[in-house]
């Protein structure tokens, strides 16, 4: 029901090449999720002597006029996709029996956990069946910071939005 701080380590290794994000730490989960007043979301993880390895966060949602799954945020500490790809696995499997229509992910082809989505069988949407569109952005406010210009650089999630 709470993030801790096997949630921060899994983040900051995860995140080590990603230019401009959202910081995912336990902190931001928790407001983010576990005190959400209105979403039940549900949150797998899988740990190893006592170290999370990966974890996905889910939901359901009548909209679009459908009953949709949301994958919210997929993520898994480096070298460990095949294990986030078991999980998302799981979640197909777990939205599935609660008969929803299809599931959404939000995840750029340069995020590093695209290649699990693939594996566990999630397809890119084309561009020209997109149910909406969602525009991120952000200010420089040192040098360093410019990274955030380049598409490349972004790492985003359902979690960045309220539309999921």
């Amino acid at each position: 029901t709470r993030f801790n701080e096997r949630f921060d380590e899994l983040w900051h290794a995860f995140a080590a090449g990603i230019g401009c994000a959202v910081d995912r730490t336990s902190a931001y989960l928790n407001w983010r999720v576990a005190r959400h007043p209105a979403s039940p979301y549900t949150t797998l993880a899988v740990e190893e002597g006592g170290r999370l390895i990966a974890y996905v966060i889910y939901r359901t949602a009548m909209k679009h006029d459908g009953h949709l799954g949301y994958v919210m945020e997929a993520m898994a500490m480096p070298g460990r996709q095949a294990t986030l790809a078991d999980l998302l696995r799981w979640v197909r499997r777990d939205l599935a029996q609660r008969g929803v229509d299809a599931i959404m992910a939000q995840c750029f082809r340069h995020s590093p956990n695209f290649g699990a989505y693939r594996r566990a069988g999630f397809w890119p949407i084309p561009d020209r069946i997109v149910p909406i569109e969602s525009h991120f952005g952000s200010l420089a406010l040192t040098p360093a910071g410019e990274v955030s210009s380049k598409l490349e650089n972004w790492y985003v999630s359902y979690l960045d939005s309220d539309s999921a």
